[in-house]
């Protein structure tokens, strides 16, 4: 059974966010790194596109964790992780 990544969720969550192709595919180059992030890889894919969505998108925790079926704290932890493993969402 092939195991999905956190990559193949973000085109999927982005569009249900409403996000830019553009932020959707530098989500998915990221996402396809050697990341220290483990976890639900659906969670892992919507916190990155929380971080990476432009201020006037203004997403939140609850609405990133909501397509991605995990909570609010699970996308949050996920953005604290990345943050310290990805120098472009710092």
């Amino acid at each position: 059974v092939p195991v999905t990544t956190p990559d193949e969720y973000a085109a999927h969550l982005g569009r249900n966010l409403s996000l830019s192709q553009s932020v959707v595919e530098e989500a998915e180059v990221i996402l396809t790194r050697d990341l220290d992030c483990r976890g639900n890889p659906a969670g892992v894919a919507a916190s990155l596109l929380y971080l990476l969505a432009p201020d006037d998108q203004n997403i939140t925790l609850q609405q990133a964790g909501s397509v991605a079926g995990v909570s609010k704290e699970t996308v949050w932890r996920h953005t604290q992780t990345l943050r310290d493993s990805v120098p472009e969402v710092s």
